[in-house]
């Protein structure tokens, strides 16, 4: 099995990559067009404006997945384990609240212009829309399987969620009394 989960962030990867360098060729390639020939690539806003989407979105869920968003967590060190438990569980449902919203307004909205078509490339608008309730779908299964993970690791570590980096002096890591640490 992680295999699989292996090879589905890096096919997510080299997606997210592929979409980058698509990205910086059409813009570089608009550059170039405007500046050097004097004309625009008329087509090339519209294009850009549907990969950066799908770029932020499928990127937002790999980050999700591999809990690489940005965070701050040197309250939270300083907490004992069961409050961090308890901050980890705030912060789950606080992030499975919003991607459950994005998932159902994004779903409204995509489907809302479904007769609307983009002007230069005349691609449905929902094409470009639909990267949103797609990945707010995915990101709350995310958040209810790391809910599920941390809860077990809560269980049997006493911890729900390790943390990348520990500070010295801070939690469980802070020394005693007598000078030592245990």
């Amino acid at each position: 099995m992680n295999k699989l989960v292996w090879i589905f962030d890096k096919f997510l990867e080299v997606g997210v990559g592929m979409l980058v360098c698509i990205a910086t060729m059409v813009g570089f390639a608009e550059v170039i067009s405007r500046y050097v020939l004097g004309a625009s690539l008329g087509w090339s806003f519209e294009f850009l404006q549907i990969v950066l989407v799908y770029i932020t979105f499928f990127g937002g869920f790999l980050a999700t997945r591999q809990g690489s968003h940005l965070r701050v967590t040197v309250v939270v060190e300083a907490m004992p384990k069961p409050l961090r438990t308890v901050c980890f569980l705030l912060s789950q449902i606080g992030i499975g609240i919003t991607t459950v919203v994005m998932t159902v307004w994004g779903w409204d909205y995509a489907f809302r212009f479904s007769d609307t078509t983009t002007d230069m490339l005349r691609i449905p608008v929902s094409y470009l829309y639909i990267a949103v309730p797609i990945i707010g779908f995915a990101m709350t299964c995310q958040v209810v399987a790391d809910i599920v993970i941390g809860m077990r690791k809560a269980i049997f570590t006493g911890e729900a969620e390790t943390f990348d980096f520990a500070l010295p002096g801070f939690g469980d890591d802070m020394p005693q009394q007598g000078g030592k640490s245990t």
